[in-house]
């Protein structure tokens, strides 16, 4: 959900490529969210073929709820783990990615959910 809070409209594909899975494994994952209401899938205007992912009403709530839970468990990590725990985290993960994902995850800031 974090990918299209912060993309909203991303494509299928594009998280497919970010997270490094088939589409195929992101299947079963995504229909439960699709079936909770907690995201919506349209089809582009352009090319019918290719599918966008958006939060739902109901699914914004619980995604920030959820996010505001994970911030607070990570905010005691960093605190235990003390010194730059926080900035070597971020700098790993940001070797993680490759520059096309970096541009993938850039908010689209127009539409991204409130609090991101």
């Amino acid at each position: 959900m974090w990918f299209i809070a912060k993309c909203p409209g991303i494509t299928v594909g594009e998280l497919t490529t970010i997270l490094r899975v088939s589409g195929q494994a992101l299947t079963k994952t995504l229909g439960q969210l699709i079936e909770r209401g907690l995201v919506k899938q349209t089809s582009d205007a352009k090319d019918r073929r290719v599918r966008r992912l958006y939060l739902t009403k109901k699914g914004e709530p619980i995604f920030l709820e959820t996010l505001g839970q994970l911030f607070e468990c990570m905010e005691h990590a960093a605190v235990v783990c003390g010194g730059n725990a926080v900035q070597d985290f971020l700098a790993v993960t940001d070797v993680l990615m490759d520059d096309h994902d970096k541009a993938l995850v850039r908010p689209r800031p127009e539409k991204a959910v409130r609090g991101l």
